[in-house]
């Protein structure tokens, strides 16, 4: 006896062609007619609330991630293969989906299984993901769910940016349109030792704060608060921000320059009194600097005991 599903697998595809995305969206008008009664498909539901106000940092973080699986998922199944991803956020207004789940915090994630009975959201006849905690490679959590859930081996396809190609190429092409036009110049460069040593340090201070570490784990360059804020820096050395970065490469540049300034360059200034005025300074800005850095590092290592001047930065 053939089974009447409440949903097939091309009503799911007719949402998701609503859409205009790869992702179902859950709404108050439809998330009942989606999720209860007999279904033949998979429905992995990930319900998140982006809205700063909110401050969900993980919702940030996971949804980029979850969109990008989805997306690889329909590249290579156009038809869905009866496994279909949805999601509803708080930032739309639909409430009623949340209260549905009777959930206290965001983000979750769900499965619905394929059944031939009938049921609703409050039967609870659906399976609860637990999601790792932030700071992890979401993609590949939700890609690994899914072949396991699916039995259908996938690849995570990268989104192709055609800007960065573009303006790629037009800068090769300037590029080697300047070597040819300014040989000479470019072989003064190429042979200026302190330019070299310039490039050098520029490198050596962008690599020991961590810039490998953000591209390997694709970190944001910030995040918003549970204050309404933003974040420069995260507690802990197991996590960071792009701007952390940044901040760090400058502030052992300026750490850098101040101390092999002092070292080398003041004490060939003749005059006592600009000498005097040179080193002051110098050693003022090394003394407020460092104490910017020993903040920084106390609050990366929670209980480190020492600091210098105690800015209240963070």
């Amino acid at each position: 006896m053939a089974v009447a599903y409440a949903i097939d697998s091309a009503q799911l595809l007719q949402y998701k062609d609503k859409t205009g995305s790869n992702l179902i969206k859950l709404r108050n008008s439809n998330y009942k007619k989606i999720l209860e009664g007999p279904r033949d498909s998979h429905i992995l539901v990930l319900l998140t609330a982006t809205n700063p106000q909110v401050g969900c940092v993980v919702c940030h973080e996971i949804h980029p991630s979850y969109t990008k699986v989805a997306d690889s998922w329909f590249s290579q199944f156009p038809e869905g293969e009866n496994f279909f991803f949805a999601k509803a956020d708080f930032i739309d207004g639909q409430s009623e989906v949340f209260k549905a789940f009777e959930l206290n915090n965001v983000p979750r994630a769900f499965l619905f299984s394929p059944t031939d009975k009938p049921s609703t959201i409050g039967d609870k006849q659906y399976e609860m993901i637990n999601l790792p905690q932030g700071g992890v490679d979401f993609g590949g959590f939700f890609h690994q769910g899914v072949r396991q859930i699916s039995g259908k081996q996938f690849q995570i396809i990268e989104p192709i940016q055609y800007g960065n190609i573009i303006i790629t190429a037009i800068a090769t092409f300037l590029f080697v349109l300047s070597i040819k036009k300014y040989t000479s110049i470019f072989s003064s460069i190429l042979t200026n030792r302190p330019i070299w040593g310039g490039i050098s340090v520029f490198f050596i201070l962008l690599f020991i704060t961590g810039y490998m570490f953000n591209t390997i784990r694709g970190t944001p360059y910030l995040r918003p608060n549970k204050d309404g804020g933003i974040d420069y820096f995260v507690q802990g050395q197991q996590d960071q921000l792009g701007a952390e970065t940044q901040i760090m490469s400058f502030i052992y540049a300026v750490l850098a320059f101040s101390v092999v300034s002092l070292i080398t360059k003041a004490k060939e200034i003749k005059n006592e009194k600009v000498h005097l005025a040179v080193v002051v300074i110098l050693s003022a800005i090394i003394l407020v600097t460092f104490s910017v850095l020993t903040d920084i590092f106390s609050l990366k290592s929670q209980g480190y005991p020492y600091s210098l001047i105690k800015f209240s930065l963070f």
